[in-house]
Order: structure tokens, then C-alpha cells, then sequence
């Protein structure tokens, strides 16, 4: 940046000045937050603060992004990652920032302890509550107080009722009782949650 002068002078000595200033462009910003944290199944809009328009974005590497080549790309990664953004002016001026993107896996499971199968509308199966950490139920049997199993289902999704016990043994209607139960939840991870209680149907 600053002022300079270009001198032309022709074959027969004639000269020719001519005064010029370059100018320094605006210093190219870009912000990213260093780390975010997303939980499993979930996702979250990459939000970069910058002043100016770019012409060229690029996100590095691409994988669990909605897209590589825009400005707020929504990420849904599976593993833990670091995402490098480079933007490019119009002046072929670029810069770049990076953000690291851990993924959260714990994961959390709520098993009732009392159900009433009694059709009205109000907990009438026994159902498992899970969030995005679990991928699905691997297992769950139920057995009466003497040991007989009395229900049995594999590989079915959490937060489904239709998926759940309704308190009938071939075909019958169970009378009160406690039972127990064991459940087998597959994490997102890969890893398996085993769960043991009791649980009580009234009517």
C-alpha cells in the first residue's frame, strides 16, 4: 500500500508520468467457535461470523455436512471431528478457521415401574422412554414372580407404545401383580446398556 509514480519515456526521450495509489484492503475476519458439542442423532447450523461477501467457501473434510460450499452448513457427525473453513474475497484474499465438533454419546433411558393396561387411554403399555443416545432395543422380557416368561421382544425402537407390553400372556389379561424385567438398549456408540427392575401392573 501507498503512492508511486510510473515513468514512460518514448524513442525520441519524451517522457510520461503518471501517479497512482494502492490502497490496503479491509482486513478479512472470520470467527468460529473452537468447540461445539453435539449430541448423538442431533445436529447443529455451523455459524462463522465474517465481514465480507465471499466468493469461494470451502469446508474440510465434508463428511457429516449438509453441504461443503456454503456458509452455514448443518453438521451431523457420528464421531468426533475437526471441520477447516477457508474463504476466499473477490480480490483472491482468503483466510481460515477451523472448529472441532465432539460428539456427545452418553446416553439416557427411562423404564416405568407401574403401568395399568386398563384402555383408557392413559398408560396402557409398558413403554420405553429414550433419547437420541439410544439407536434401538436390542431386548426386553418380562417374567411373573415364579420365573415364567410371560414377555419377549427383540431389535424395536424406544418411544414407540405400539412397540410396548400390554399386560396380556397368550392372549390373556394378566391379573395385578409385580413382575421384573430385563433390557438389553443398543447406544449409538455401539456399546450396550443392560437394564434390570421390577415393575407393577394394576388395573
Amino acid at each position: 500500500p501507498g503512492n508511486y509514480t510510473i515513468s514512460i519515456r518514448d524513442s525520441l526521450g519524451c517522457k510520461k508520468y503518471y501517479s497512482f495509489q494502492l490502497k490496503e484492503p479491509n482486513e478479512l475476519n472470520l470467527k468460529l467457535e473452537k468447540e461445539i458439542i453435539i449430541k448423538i442423532g442431533l445436529n447443529n447450523t455451523l455459524n462463522p461470523i465474517i465481514n465480507f461477501v465471499p466468493q469461494s467457501i470451502v469446508w474440510s473434510p465434508t463428511k457429516g455436512l449438509s453441504c461443503s460450499d456454503c456458509l452455514n452448513p448443518v453438521s451431523n457427525p457420528t464421531e468426533n471431528i475437526t471441520y477447516d473453513l477457508t474463504l476466499t474475497d473477490s480480490n483472491g484474499c482468503s483466510v481460515s478457521s477451523r472448529i472441532n465438533v465432539i460428539v456427545d454419546f452418553d446416553a439416557h433411558i427411562f423404564v416405568p415401574n407401574v403401568f395399568s393396561p386398563n384402555r383408557d387411554l392413559l398408560n396402557d403399555f409398558f413403554q420405553i422412554v429414550a433419547d437420541q443416545g439410544i439407536d434401538f432395543i436390542e431386548l426386553m422380557e418380562i417374567f411373573d414372580r415364579w420365573g415364567e416368561r410371560v414377555y419377549y421382544k427383540t431389535k424395536f425402537n424406544a418411544n414407540d407404545k405400539s412397540e410396548g407390553w400390554d399386560g396380556t400372556f397368550n392372549g390373556q389379561k394378566l391379573n395385578p401383580a409385580v413382575f421384573s424385567y430385563h433390557i438389553e438398549a443398543r447406544k449409538r456408540d455401539g456399546s450396550t446398556l443392560s437394564l434390570f427392575g421390577d415393575l407393577t401392573l394394576v388395573r
